[in-house]
């Protein structure tokens, strides 16, 4: 759709030469008057020169106007030219019946000039605006996807060397090294896993900010998820000699209805922080219900420490983007500023509110509230969070176009007894599917030749047990809709970039075990 010219053009249908005449001298020496009499006339003209607003008789004879409109309303690359009927005053009861069909307003016979140029210039300014309106949003709807392009591309460049660089520290780290380098060793491990919390930041905030990431309502276990944030953040407490609690009180529900992946992600952020800005004392997590309303409980949690303190020029903005409290707190600690905004903006999707409390030179108390569902029903017999290797060996075909990564993984399978052959990309995947005998395909999800999801599709198609042999993605793709290709393209499951050694052999485990 283009934007309305400068001089707009008018087009009037009416059968009376007389009605045609007067609207040539009402509108003629502000627009170009084009006219027709009759509807097919009208019709012909419009797909010859399309107009910028049609006058449109009602009583004609042939087609009549009401059919008229009709017709241009059916017609996408018509539909949105203004359509103002003209009615004699005995047709006014039928106007119900010009909105119907499309008409955007009615001018009664007698006309009267002053209003006939009112109404006309009155619906051009409209459309006008209307255009201008599709036109910005179709413009931030292309910016919204190139931006999540964008995000996507170095999301997958960024994750797919973190990949090596961390595998290649995990696979150092299993043989024998001294004291010095292990430290040196763990000092890299650290690095790297801080440029992957950014990363990850980063794309949270963006999914976050096109809406694209949906809270979720699932059973779990309340008191383990504590449990885990506190025993996972407790190694990097002890480290600066300081002390980690866990305080649940006890109407606190053990298992709830909410998002576990969320709620943990808010609390390790929170801890996180805690601990990187308490030089002494200690860090306690802390839960209690302050409402309930049946089997709705509003819990509130709350990380404090024993640190500085936050002044209260700083708390004004703690929770904006980008903000650290001041520069020198970026200097010192580094990271993306994003972390408090992405925990306000998930509490906020679990339909809650989080604030702080803070005294200088005392500490300061982080808290969030939020609703969840209690669950009277018995948890399920607990499952490892991280799946041993399956005791036989297996034969695995592994498509992965970086030469890092292949040896990450190569080495890492190689060493729990399994048999590995690794190719260059997707169509030297499905040849080796096609003409040998694995037990399971990991596939990288952008390869050259073919991709991973073109790839797995193909591997489908093959007849037999080829075709059915469990397909695990290696993705460095962060979003949901990414990881749901994968399934959709026949792949059994994924594991994102940078791989976790105890992720990839629980996925392996999982998908060989029927």
């Amino acid at each position: 759709m283009t934007a309305v010219p400068t001089q707009a053009t008018i087009l009037v249908v009416d059968d009376s030469p007389d009605g045609l005449e007067l609207m040539r001298n009402v509108l003629g020496t502000d627009y170009k008057v084009r006219v027709a009499i009759s509807g097919d006339m009208a019709l012909t003209l419009v797909h010859q020169n399309r107009p910028d607003l049609i006058l449109l008789d009602i009583m004609m004879p042939g087609r009549d106007g009401y059919d008229t409109c009709r017709e241009l309303k059916a017609d996408p690359a018509l539909a949105a030219i203004p359509v103002i009927f003209i009615t004699a005053l005995g047709e006014v009861e039928d106007e119900a019946l010009g909105f119907e069909v499309g008409a955007v307003d009615y001018i009664t016979k007698p006309i009267s000039p002053p209003l006939v140029r009112a109404r006309v210039a009155t619906h051009l300014a409209l459309h006008r605006q209307k255009v201008e309106l599709e036109q910005a949003w179709r413009k931030a709807e292309e910016g919204g996807r190139a931006k999540a392009e964008f995000l996507a591309m170095m999301s997958h460049e960024i994750r797919t060397p973190l990949t090596g660089i961390l595998g290649m520290v995990k696979l150092l780290m299993e043989t024998r090294v001294d004291g010095q380098q292990a430290e040196y060793l763990q000092t890299v491990n650290y690095s790297g896993e801080a440029l992957l919390a950014i990363v990850n930041d980063i794309l949270d905030f963006s999914k976050i900010d096109a809406g694209k990431l949906r809270i979720e309502r699932i059973p779990f276990d309340l008191h383990q998820s504590l449990e885990g944030v506190v025993s996972l953040m407790g190694s990097r407490g002890h480290e600066k000699g300081l002390t980690m609690g866990l305080a649940v009180g006890p109407d606190v529900p053990v298992r709830v209805l909410g998002d576990p992946l969320r709620l943990r992600q808010v609390l390790l952020n929170l801890v996180g922080n805690a601990v990187k800005f308490t030089a002494s004392g200690g860090v306690t997590v802390g839960v209690s219900q302050v409402a309930r309303d049946g089997d709705l409980s509003r819990l509130r949690f709350t990380v404090s420490d024993t640190g500085d303190g936050i002044d209260t020029g700083a708390r004004d903005h703690l929770f904006a983007e980008f903000a650290q409290g001041d520069d020198s707190v970026s200097r010192r600690f580094g990271g993306t500023g994003l972390g408090l905004a992405i925990c306000r903006r998930l509490v906020t999707l679990m339909e809650g509110i989080i604030a702080v409390d803070s005294v200088v030179g005392e500490g300061s108390t982080f808290w969030f509230e939020i609703p969840l569902t209690r669950l009277n029903t018995p948890a399920p017999p607990p499952a490892l969070d991280a799946p041993p290797a399956p005791e036989r060996p297996l034969s695995v075909l592994v498509a992965e176009d970086n030469p890092v990564n292949q040896k990450v993984v190569m080495a890492l399978l190689s060493r729990r007894g399994h048999n590995v052959r690794v190719v260059a990309d997707g169509a030297a995947a499905v040849s080796a599917a096609e003409n040998g005998e694995f037990d399971v395909v990991l596939l990288d999800m952008h390869m050259p030749v073919l991709d991973g999801l073109a790839a797995t599709r193909q591997i489908r198609a093959l007849p037999g047990r080829r075709g059915r042999v469990p397909v695990i993605a290696f993705t460095a793709c962060a979003f949901e809709e990414d990881h749901q290709r994968c399934l959709a393209a026949g792949m059994n499951d994924f594991v994102s970039k940078p791989i976790s050694p105890a992720a990839l052999l629980a996925t392996l485990s999982r998908v060989t075990a029927a």
